[in-house]
């Protein structure tokens, strides 16, 4: 007879997504909205969950609160996953990174990068859903949100679990229970205990996945989250098939089948089932289990699940095999589920997966760099409150030391004038970095000044190769700024300087260099751009600053750019000369009308 209890893990899996999903984040009451009561409802009844976002949604309960809308779809997204509810799920996740746009929030942005890629995972496409996964973790850990970092590690965790990486997952695991432990997050400590047990079931540890399973029931039964102890229950079914304990496994499926049941979980319903089935082949009550998959393959039959269906027909080909033998209709239903099983999870050659996970890695690193800065200036502060500490109980012993005395008194003066050259030292290293900033940065915009721009230029022209490169020099002018300046006020002046200074930033390439010359005068210095490039981002930006909205005394202030380009070749010989020829190409802009774009003669 087959060995059954195998078949199950993976649409355990597919099953536990949300589960875990919905527990990523800690939450609190917003607005007179209970998020965190909320989270339990969507995770307990998912369907009852959407129609209650949708609900808060619609009556406006987050409007001008874009921190609670994007809590509020998270869980929602995590429902709409477990209910296979593929079209809310795309409305949420939209909804999502248009919350992303408009508020600049990566982590909403990421949050929708989670639920799409788990989305991906459970339908089948591994690699797709991990790439996407491992994207929002790395947009994440750029971010300083402890709380986001905690969600991405059981995301990750969650989705190499998934497409059957379990070594990998482990890994995430582990560092997810770090995080989870640093918090003191009840919920988090409980789905650690669920991450950790699917990782170790994946990677063919069933007596310590079953340890895990009960730690997370029990944490769960302790929160009074009863349907998600009996989903618990569920998957620890599986691995009690496993090393035949069928009878248990039995009792624990039907926990959590009398659970999706309660709350009309269509897919909860067909996993439970299937689990019972396993159970029940194991006990050679194959009629019960005939009976218990023709229920589990009707409820999957109109969902977009292979993986789940799959499995099921794995447990109805070992049921077959069990009673008929080696038939043709065993190794037909075989061949079907083997079949569905490939249909999927397949990472192709991994090397996109490795490079983002190489990039995970190196970003949490760096975090890991600032926590150690952190901790080793805490310890500084320790060691010197040590030392003042110290001094204090010398003092106390000089006064009782008499004979001492003296030796005391030098001892601490020793000991002060230490300190003030220590202290003297790091004032005078603080002074210095901050006149050389300084010396190189403008002090209204803090980008660079023209001392940044001559010593950039200095290093690229007298390259042998300088004149055919196509370097980049462009000179711009903000129109009418004086006119701007004596209607709405310096002040207003200096804030339209600084957000054309930013944008500038945010438009030219990551080797190009933005230095403010003085007044509403920018030069950007773009190495390697070319004579095309250079029209194409000049446009690009004489567009992006006509675009700027800016207010005034709620009067809408427009403002313009003229831009002068000149490529440094042979004309230009040196740098003042090519200064004076994009200077002149700016001039013909401004005389030709201005909020235009002009090249110097080659």
């Amino acid at each position: 007879m087959p060995t059954s209890g195998s078949s199950h893990l993976r649409h355990l899996v597919a099953g536990m997504l949300p589960i875990l999903l919905v527990f990523a984040c800690a939450c609190a009451q917003a607005n007179g909205f209970d998020l965190a009561q909320y989270r339990l409802r969507a995770a307990t009844d998912r369907a009852a969950g959407l129609e209650e976002g949708w609900r808060v949604l619609a009556d406006g309960v987050f409007q001008g609160n874009p921190a609670g809308e994007r809590m509020l779809l998270w869980y929602m997204g995590a429902a709409a996953i477990g209910a296979s509810e593929d079209d809310a799920l795309d409305a949420i996740t939209t909804r999502l990174e248009r919350l992303a746009r408009e508020h600049e929030d990566e982590v909403a942005r990421s949050y929708a990068g989670f639920l799409r890629g788990a989305r991906l995972i459970d339908a089948g496409d591994a690699r797709a859903g991990l790439v996407m996964v491992l994207e929002a973790a790395n947009r994440v850990f750029a971010q300083d949100d402890p709380l986001a970092r905690i969600t991405a590690a059981g995301e990750l965790c969650s989705a190499y679990i998934a497409a059957d990486l379990a070594q990998t997952a482990l890994e995430h695991c582990h560092r997810y229970r770090r995080l989870a432990q640093a918090s003191g997050d009840a919920v988090f400590m409980a789905r650690a205990d669920y991450l950790d047990a699917s990782a170790l079931s994946r990677a063919g540890q069933p007596q310590q996945a079953i340890e895990r399973w009960q730690g997370a029931r029990q944490h769960f039964l302790a929160l009074g989250l009863k349907g998600l102890a009996a989903r618990t229950a569920g998957s620890m079914a599986g691995d009690l098939i496993i090393i035949e304990r069928h009878a248990e496994a039995l009792a624990m499926a039907q926990e959590a089948l009398d659970a999706a049941i309660a709350v009309s979980s269509p897919i909860s319903m067909a996993i439970s089932r299937g689990v019972r089935a396993d159970a029940l082949v194991g006990l050679k009550r194959y009629d019960e289990a005939q009976t218990e998959l023709d229920q589990a393959l009707a409820l999957v039959a109109p969902m977009e699940q292979p993986l789940l269906l799959g499995d099921l027909l794995q447990t109805q080909a070992d049921l077959l095999l069990a009673v008929e033998g080696d038939s043709p209709r065993a190794r037909e239903v075989q061949a079907r589920a083997l079949a569905l099983k490939d249909t999927g999870m397949h990472l192709g050659d991994g090397q996109e997966l490795e490079s983002l996970e190489l990039k995970f890695r190196e970003r949490e690193q760096q975090l890991q760099i600032r926590e150690l800065e952190t901790e080793k200036r805490a310890q500084e502060l320790a060691l010197e409150q040590a030392r003042l500490e110290a001094e204090r109980s010398e003092a106390a012993l000089a006064r009782q030391r008499q004979v001492m005395w003296a030796v005391g008194i030098l001892i601490l003066a020793l000991i002060a004038g230490l300190a003030v050259v220590i202290r003297l030292l790091r004032a005078q290293r603080r002074l210095a970095e901050a006149l050389r900033v300084q010396a190189y940065r403008d002090a209204l915009t803090g980008i660079p000044n023209r001392r940044a721009l001559n010593e950039l230029a200095g290093a690229l022209l007298p390259e042998p190769d300088s004149e055919e490169r196509g370097h980049v020099l462009m000179m711009t002018d903000l129109d009418y700024f004086k006119s701007i300046n004596d209607r709405y006020g310096h002040p207003f002046g200096d804030q339209v300087l600084a957000t054309v200074a930013e944008l500038l930033q945010s438009l030219v390439p990551a080797t190009a260099l933005v230095t403010r010359m003085g007044g509403e005068e920018f030069a950007l210095l773009c190495p390697d751009l070319g004579k095309a490039g250079a029209i194409e981002l000049a446009s690009s930006i004489r567009r992006a600053v006509g675009s700027l909205v800016l207010e005034s005394r709620g009067e809408r202030v427009l403002v313009t750019i003229s831009i002068g380009v000149a490529v440094f070749g042979p004309g230009t010989r040196d740098f003042s000369a090519w200064i004076r020829a994009a200077d002149a190409a700016l001039y013909r802009a401004k005389a030709a009308g201005r909020n235009c774009v002009e090249l110097a003669a080659d």
